[in-house]
Parts: C-alpha cells; structure tokens; sequence
C-alpha cells in the first residue's frame, strides 16, 4: 500500500474534479520511489528473508527497514558456508528497529581494539542473515510521512505547472509563482532529513 493515495491527496487539497488523477498516482508512485533511495529504507509493509548484514563485533545489529513487526530468524554464517540459526532466547528486538544480542555461549567480543566485551555478532561481511517483516501496512503510515508524501506531490505538480496551491488570483487572471530547481531540492531534502536511515 502506497504512503498515500490521489484521492486522499486530491482531499487534502481541496483540488476538485478528476483532470489529474492520473497524473497525481503516477507522481505518488514516483515520489515514493524516490523518497525511498534517498532515505535508503522502504515504508510499505514487506518481509525480508535472509537479508545480509556485516557483523558488528558489538551486541547491537541495526535492521536497513523499520518499523520491525515480527524478528523471525538470525544466522550466522560461517566462513566455510554452514549457518548458526540462534535460538530466539539469544537476542530480542528493541524499540522495533535493532536486535540487541543477550548473554549465551559464544560469539563473545573483547578484543580491547573493539572497545565492547560481551555477547555480540561476530565481526564480518554479510556474515548475520536476518529474515523479518517490517515497514507500514495499509492505513498505518505515521500522518507525518503522508504529510511529507503531501509536499513532495505539491512541488512536483508545481514543476508541471499544475499545483492549484500556487495558483492566485490577480484581477481574474492566474499568475503562477516558481520555485527554482535548486530551491525545489533543497526544500526536499529538509523535509526528508528526519526520515532518513542512519548508519550506526
């Protein structure tokens, strides 16, 4: 399910009539797709089944697409291949965004260089495998990111010189204000900065 939809856009707005539905849906479409790489997670609900991460040598492994709803399987793979599922008592999930390792045999850190001494996920390169279901299911997107989802519709129907938002009256004529190429991004990348994913 998309962030939002035309006609829910198209209610926002208060823009009547269905002239642009289509163009609206395929702007929504494109947006959503943008937004997405540049904050490098995806918002819709999807399930990701072995899904690579470097290990980190400490007891924490960030997951790439939040919010987390169901932590399935952690592996750890090793080098000659073979994989370690852990049993689900060996990590948990906090705050529906990382995987927190607890207190079991092996894969201990504490080497000083590390700078952490406890349970962790062994150091390497796509070395923990993680299957879990993440990101908003329908009607559950957070109103801030459709509100975001709002704005960036208007400054690409303001590129195409279709906003009725910027529209003014001017003794009954339509006067269009604007916005530069280099004022459009930046003004989308302040909105977007909260939403982007952050590597820790």
């Amino acid at each position: 399910m998309p962030i939002t939809t035309a006609s829910n856009y198209k209610t926002s707005r208060g823009v009547p009539g269905s002239d642009y539905d289509t163009i609206i849906a395929d702007i929504i479409t494109q947006q959503q797709a943008w937004l997405e790489r540049q904050c490098g997670r995806a918002f819709d609900e999807a399930t990701y089944t072995d899904e690579a991460y470097d290990g980190t040598g400490t007891g924490e492994l960030w997951l790439d697409n939040r919010p987390v709803s169901t932590l399935t399987a952690v592996k750890i793979l090793a080098s000659d291949g073979t994989t370690t599922t852990l049993d689900s008592g060996d990590y948990r999930l906090v705050d529906s965004q990382y995987i927190h390792r607890l207190k079991s045999t092996g894969w201990d850190a504490v080497s000083p260089w590390d700078g952490y001494s406890g349970p962790c996920f062994p150091r390497g390169h796509g070395n923990v495998l993680v299957t879990y279901t993440a990101g908003y299911g329908s009607g559950e997107h957070p109103d801030d990111l459709v509100s975001l989802m709002y704005q960036l519709v208007d400054i690409a129907l303001h590129d195409r010189g279709h906003s009725a938002l910027i529209q003014q009256q001017a003794d009954g004529v339509v006067q269009r204000t604007r916005m530069t190429p280099t004022d459009a991004e930046k003004v989308k990348a302040d909105l977007i900065r909260p939403w982007k994913r952050v590597s820790v």
